[in-house]
């Protein structure tokens, strides 16, 4: 399967969305970034978290107790090979405290992605160092 020029603007448009949903606190919109049984890891902390209504019960439990901090994401790229479908891209997490930005933490993402009814998702997401 070939990718179009709009299924890689929909995935990266997707990438993007995510950082704006955690940023601003809207977990139940995670639904129509992931699949249902998706899973999620993060390796510096060893948290794993499948199926989507795990991830947004986490995400709503930490609404309003974050510090102020951004997610910026860089260098997306797209692997295809066969039916597979893959993203790598850049994490920059910043903080805000009196006007000042300091970065938190450099990592990526590593997506794994499903095209569900016409439209990506992503299926797996593995943050690490």
């Amino acid at each position: 399967m070939a990718l179009t020029i709009a299924d890689r603007l929909q995935i990266q448009q997707s990438i993007n969305a995510y950082c704006h949903l955690v940023d601003y606190g809207e977990p139940e919109a995670m639904r129509a970034l992931f699949t249902a049984d998706m899973e999620f890891a993060v390796t510096a902390t060893g948290q794993l978290f499948r199926g989507i209504g795990e991830f947004i019960e986490f995400l709503a439990s930490r609404r309003g107790t974050r510090d102020r901090v951004r997610h910026l994401i860089a260098n997306i790229v797209i692997h295809e090979e066969g039916s597979m479908v893959s993203t790598q891209a850049y994490l920059q997490i910043v903080k805000l405290e009196q006007g000042v930005s300091h970065t938190v933490k450099l990592t990526r993402y590593q997506d794994e992605w499903i095209c569900d009814g016409g439209v990506w998702r992503i299926s797996r997401r593995r943050i690490e160092d």
